[in-house]
């Protein structure tokens, strides 16, 4: 008998324990196998791990092959591919949008593997809709069949392209969510997924996750943020994670999320503890930290983030105290923010006002015809702003004449609603709270009329946070304080 310590997981090495007792004589043993077979058997045996005991009876060999024992050892197998499984299961997308299929082989060895960028795909009707590296692009409305292939081995997906104003369930968050949650695109395509857990008081703890856009699923992230912070992604490709409220309160604390590693690093802290602030990336590379609570200090004063030193520099104050405001970057470089809240009463405010990061200082820029706090601010591609939610009315900013109009009445008075510019060049403001009830309800504004469009219903109601996919569909997720997301396009 010759024994062997090791496993045999690998198809390898069950055809040289076959080719072994084939090739001894039971008679003669090792001295049987010629100088370069006992080579090739100790390189084998070598190549085993792990401690389990593998017995070849020759007896049992059916008598082995006598003088042939300096016949050459078999070629190892490489695994073939049997099938190939397209995910995620079902699918559809609308037109331009993109959407990415996953392609898993299995293999004649019983594992399985991601092919997806190995295998080549196709669209039985481009017209409906192209595929390239597993990503589909909807041409137009209708149905087609998706295919991976390698070699002869062939999976099939139905794709189906349905019409705009279409919202889909995606995989949900591990873990309920409500206001105060962030959504990030990562440089990836990924979407990093911050806080949305209240003031994490008590034994409640710092939620995160990542969405992966290759498979549409969601895996998991560390958490430092609950509620009321900012996440920005700095030109590094890490995420700025700053202030919020934690423990009770707010917190000057900080942290820089590197998609790299799923890790976060400490920068210093803010000088000053804020939440409901607004953070924006300039064009400089540095973030402006503006306003926020609970202090009056902390709702005039403004920081810089600087990367390059990674530190804080205090900057210019506004001309206005104000949290739960909006603030958006400009054409020109500049800072526009609007309304929120002032500390002194509580009240909406109406004023607007205009950073100069090449001056550091700031100026009004003129008061809208309504307060509003819990509002969004979407900047057009032609440098104008439209401000919506908190009042029915929205209004638009013209930075070149420095004033506001009036942009029609929105179908649904909303506050604390998600918005963003689509592809189309309409904007989309969806969910949000009025009169204490969450709404499930979403609107299009579009410019070129001046007007509201309804714009169907998510498949739940909430504050929630959004962020828009390379592709172009809009994630949003934080539904009514639970773990639901959506897609819209």
């Amino acid at each position: 008998m010759v024994t062997v310590l090791g496993t045999t997981d690998s198809q390898t090495h069950t055809q040289w324990l076959t080719w072994l007792c084939d090739r001894v004589k039971p008679t003669r043993g090792m001295s049987g196998m010629s100088a370069s077979g006992k080579s090739a058997f100790a390189a084998f045996r070598a190549s085993l791990v792990g401690p389990v005991a593998l017995s070849c009876l020759l007896a049992a060999c059916s008598g082995g092959a006598g003088d042939a024992a300096t016949a050459d050892p078999p070629a190892p197998t490489t695994p073939s591919i049997q099938s190939i499984a397209i995910s995620p299961g079902t699918i559809s997308t609308g037109v331009g949008i993109a959407r990415q299929l996953t392609a898993t082989g299995t293999y004649s060895d019983g594992k399985q593997s991601d092919i997806t960028t190995t295998v080549t795909w196709s669209s039985l009707n481009p017209a409906v809709a192209t595929v390239a590296l597993g990503a589909v692009t909807g041409r137009a409305l209708g149905s087609t069949q998706i295919t991976a292939t390698s070699g002869t081995v062939v999976g099939t997906h139905t794709l189906t392209v349905s019409a705009a104003n279409t919202w889909t369930v995606v995989p949900p968050l591990a873990s309920p969510r409500d206001l105060g949650l962030t959504l990030t695109l990562l440089p990836n395509g990924n979407v990093l997924a911050a806080g949305g857990n209240g003031a994490c008081g008590g034994a409640v703890s710092a939620l995160g996750a990542v969405y992966v856009s290759l498979n549409n699923s969601w895996t998991e992230a560390p958490g430092i943020a609950c509620g009321g912070h900012s996440a920005t992604l700095l030109a590094t490709g890490k995420v700025l994670i700053a202030g919020g409220n934690r423990g009770g309160g707010p917190t000057s604390g900080a942290g820089l999320y590197d998609p790299a590693t799923n890790l976060y690093a400490a920068p210093s802290n803010m000088p000053i503890s804020r939440a409901r602030h607004t953070a924006t990336l300039l064009q400089n590379g540095s973030v402006l930290v503006a306003g926020g609570e609970p202090s009056p200090v902390a709702f005039v004063s403004t920081v810089l983030y600087r990367p390059a030193t990674n530190d804080w520099a205090t900057a210019g104050a506004m001309v206005t105290p104000r949290f739960g405001h909006t603030a958006t970057l400009l054409a020109d470089g500049k800072v526009l923010v609007v309304g929120g809240t002032d500390l002194n009463n509580f009240q909406p405010l109406s004023s607007a006002e205009i950073y100069n990061p090449a001056t550091d200082t700031w100026a009004l820029a003129g008061n809208m015809s309504f307060a509003r706090t819990g509002h969004t601010a979407t900047r057009f591609a032609n440098g104008k702003v439209l401000v919506a939610g908190g009042v029915s009315v929205s209004e638009l900013y013209d930075p070149a004449s420095n004033s506001w109009s009036a942009a029609g009445d929105m179908l649904t008075v909303r506050s604390n609603a998600v918005a963003a510019l689509l592809p189309s060049g309409k904007v989309l403001v969806a969910g949000g709270g009025t009169f204490g009830a969450y709404l499930s309800s979403a609107e299009l504004y579009d410019a070129a009329s001046n007007s509201w469009a309804p714009a169907g219903n998510m498949s739940s109601g909430g504050a929630p946070a959004a962020v828009q996919l390379p592709g172009g569909a809009l994630l949003v997720c934080g539904l009514q304080s639970n773990e639901t997301c959506n897609l819209y396009w």
